[in-house]
Order: C-alpha cells, then sequence, then structure tokens
C-alpha cells in the first residue's frame, strides 16, 4: 500500500507541470526581434508572450528532438528555461525517469547553477529549482554571456554551448511573471521524497519504484 501511494506521488509530479507548459510558439503572434532574443506575444505582453534566444541550443531538423535557451515566468521572477521539444515517452523514459538528464547554466563568471529537468506534454524543461529562482533570474538580466550544458541520456548528445545576451531585461519584461513564490504540486512532491529518504528528490524516487520487486 505504501509503495502504491509513493507511486502516486509520482505520477501527480510528472502531470501537475504538464498543465502550464506552453507550446512551442505558434502564429498567428506578433514576433519581434529584441537584442538576442525573439519575443512572441498576441499583443503587446503578458502571460502569454514566449521568449526564447535567437539561436537555438539544437536546431530544428526533421522529427529528432531541438532545444531553446527560453525565458519563462516562475515563482514571481523571470527565469531562464531550456527546453528540449519533440521528446517521445522512450526517450523520456530512458533520460529524466533513468536519472539520466543533468544540466547546468552558468552566468559570466558565477557559479553554475543546477537545473532540474521533467518531461511533460513532449518537453524536457530543465529550470532552477524554487531555491535558485530569483538568483537565476537576476543574473540572467545582468549577464551578457551565458554557457549552458546538457547531459539527456538517450535524447540529445552531450551538448555545451555559449551564448551571447544582450537586452535580456526588454525581453524578459515582456513576461508577466507567474506565481507568487509560494511551493507549488511539484516543489511539495519534491520535499516530500527528500523527507521519506531519497536526496535526489521525485527522480531518485521514480527509479526507486521501477526497481523495487
Amino acid at each position: 500500500m505504501k509503495r502504491v501511494g509513493l507511486g502516486i506521488l509520482v505520477v501527480l509530479g510528472w502531470l501537475g507541470p504538464a498543465v502550464a507548459q506552453p507550446r512551442p510558439m505558434e502564429l498567428p503572434r506578433r514576433l519581434e526581434e529584441i537584442g538576442s532574443w525573439i519575443a512572441g506575444c498576441p499583443g503587446k505582453g503578458g502571460p502569454s508572450c514566449e521568449v526564447r534566444h535567437r539561436s537555438w541550443l539544437v536546431a530544428p531538423a526533421g522529427a529528432r528532438p531541438f532545444a531553446a535557451l527560453e525565458i519563462r515566468g516562475r515563482y514571481g521572477a523571470t527565469d531562464p528555461v531550456v527546453v528540449v521539444y519533440g521528446v517521445t515517452i522512450p526517450e523520456a523514459a530512458g533520460t529524466v525517469l533513468a536519472l539520466g538528464a543533468e544540466a547546468t547554466i552558468r552566468f559570466g563568471a558565477e557559479p553554475p547553477i543546477r537545473l532540474s529537468c521533467d518531461f511533460a506534454d513532449g518537453m524536457i524543461t530543465c529550470a532552477p529549482t524554487r531555491a535558485d529562482a530569483v538568483a537565476a533570474a537576476a543574473q540572467l538580466r545582468q549577464a551578457k554571456v551565458v554557457t549552458i550544458r546538457l547531459h539527456l541520456a538517450q535524447t540529445l548528445p552531450d551538448l555545451t554551448r555559449t551564448l551571447e545576451l544582450f537586452r535580456t531585461g526588454d525581453a524578459a519584461d515582456r513576461i508577466q511573471p507567474s506565481g507568487d513564490g509560494r511551493w507549488d504540486l511539484r516543489d511539495l512532491l519534491d520535499w516530500s521524497a527528500r523527507q521519506l529518504g531519497f536526496p535526489g528528490g521525485t527522480a531518485e524516487l521514480t527509479r526507486w519504484l521501477l526497481k523495487a520487486p
């Protein structure tokens, strides 16, 4: 019974982020180039705006996954988020579930920030944790360069990319940050898993559930 309950927690943790995650930019939108960024907004700006770096981390090519650095409103701030689109369930299972996802982002000479990766709605989304969100948002606005490292097991080859940043604050201002800094379902589940003795949070708990007889 306990194992079933833990399994339900993991499933809820995976379903939670799927509700709020936006799709890739789709027309009709008013596309605007702002420094090193491209903003897609249905109007002058707001919660429905989507902002990504003008240089792809992995460019779209056929049916293969592609990746971008984006800015999203999270925890009351505008955070840097790495998104991998076009991911199949088997690829995600071999990456996120198997703890094969490792991602960091580093702004200039600042220490690297570890990103937490989740899968939902055909995307792997790697973003700062709640604890790092405010610092990451501040560094994003001030930095002139960013280095992203991705290890996503069966999804993409290992990747290290350095991108130039300018007018980032103007681009981020197109977005209305969501949330007020309170814990959401994903945070609560991750914290609960650590309290149960899984230092890696829900990802480590999921692996334990899959291996348990």
